[in-house]
């Protein structure tokens, strides 16, 4: 990868902290779903947010 570009580097860390902060709100919305006791809801916001920290390190 080619960081010599301007630009490269902020747009990537730009990506890399959007990806971070998705993943953070689908696990807080994740604790929220299961203190209301919706179980499988909780589940689908965590596999999102594993999703999300695959997308930040792909």
């Amino acid at each position: 990868m080619d960081l010599s570009k301007p630009g490269t580097q902020a747009n990537l860390e730009a990506a890399f902290g959007g990806e971070s902060m998705a993943n953070r709100k689908y696990l807080f919305f994740a604790d929220v779903a299961k203190q209301l006791g919706q179980n499988e809801l909780a589940k689908l916001f965590r596999e999102t947010a594993a999703q999300e920290t695959e997308h930040a390190f792909a």
